[in-house]
């Protein structure tokens, strides 16, 4: 049954909502093995799981690959960010008509978006749209530089973005980041499993998130990792009842209300789906709701709740967090303390 819904969910728009940043650059690799990837004296690598391309950061900065994004920062003080990102594209697509329409977004989603400069570049031997422009988030003034490049049916993005009074301290920096940025490689294997220590782990628990994701999900020591990695998820003990933690990026989710829309919408479809309750709650920090309703598959009731908050993300964008347990209705209740645990337990990190 979860694996239904993921798969009717899909529906939902996903798309990631690029920010900006850096580079102009003068001299860069070429193409990758994909047999080993030899990082370039004084970097380390930066690069977040399925990616076919290479970001290295000076050793200096902090690797970050929250929910599968490639970046890094300097430190949590300083406004700045570098990330990278890939997106397939039609055929034929250029790197400007790609920049087009990441420009077409940023003009939609803020007011005081202004185009600073634009110019052309090599990166990874291929033309590069370098563009810089201004922006206020979250009441701070910042200048943002993104590369562009397409090779084949993938384009690939390099971001910097930082405060306006910072943007020239780490500019040099980001320089080098660009100028040792390589395409077209292998992706870059998946993380493992990685169960935290028992003094990280709240008392009769365990995490079950894995080491690149932005947040910890704990669950009952009673209960069963399934799934992979690219997914989180548990099955209570003694039936089938199940929890699932999946992340959404979208530039258009400005509120719960908002996700809740357009999932209802995909629900809809489903036979004898049944809304029941919705209700304000919390996780993870972060207000949210709670969704009840029930459907009907291949003749089995199910009874769903799905616990929803949204976190902005810098560069990325306001990112869902949605925690569906999926049950039937006799079975529901008597597993709900475990999923109310599973609930309060939840950190971002």
């Amino acid at each position: 049954m979860q694996r239904f819904l993921n798969q009717k969910r899909t529906g939902i728009r996903t798309c990631a909502l690029l920010i900006a940043l850096a580079l102009l650059c003068t001299a860069l690799l070429a193409g990758c093995s994909g047999e080993s990837d030899d990082v370039p004296s004084g970097m380390q690598t930066a690069t977040a799981a399925g990616a076919t391309y290479r970001l290295y950061v000076p050793k200096n900065w902090t690797p970050k690959t929250q929910s599968g994004l490639s970046g890094a920062y300097v430190t949590l003080a300083s406004t700045s960010d570098v990330s990278a990102y890939q997106k397939e594209v039609p055929a034929d697509t250029s790197a400007e008509d790609f920049w087009l329409q990441c420009e077409a977004d940023y003009r939609e989603r803020w007011e005081d978006y202004k185009l600073l400069n634009r110019s052309e570049n090599t990166v990874s031997g291929k033309k590069g749209i370098v563009s810089v422009f201004s922006l206020t988030y979250a009441g701070t003034l910042l200048r943002c530089m993104q590369v562009s490049i397409v090779s084949g049916t993938t384009a690939y993005v390099i971001l910097y973005t930082a405060a306006d009074t910072i943007y020239e301290t780490y500019i040099d920096q980001v320089y080098e980041i660009v100028s040792v940025f390589v395409i077209d490689c292998e992706p870059v294997p998946g993380p493992s499993y990685e169960i935290l220590t028992p003094d990280e782990t709240p008392d009769g628990m365990v995490c079950i998130s894995g080491p690149d994701v932005a947040y910890y999900l704990f669950i009952p020591q009673t209960w069963t990792r399934i799934g992979n990695d690219e997914v989180t998820s548990a099955r209570a003990p003694g039936d089938q009842s199940n929890v699932t933690l999946t992340v959404y990026i979208d530039s258009t989710l400005l509120s719960v209300d908002k996700y809740w829309e357009a999932a209802a919408k995909s629900f809809q479809e489903l036979q004898g789906f049944s809304f029941l309750s919705e209700t304000e709650t919390q996780m993870g920090g972060y207000p949210g709701k709670t969704y009840l309703f029930e459907t009907t598959v291949s003749g089995v009731t199910y009874r769903i709740s799905q616990t929803v908050v949204i976190k902005d993300h810098l560069v990325f964008g306001p990112m869902a967090y949605i925690l569906t347990y999926t049950s039937t209705p006799e079975l529901f209740d008597s597993h709900l303390p475990d999923v109310e645990s599973i609930r309060t337990h939840f950190l971002f990190r």
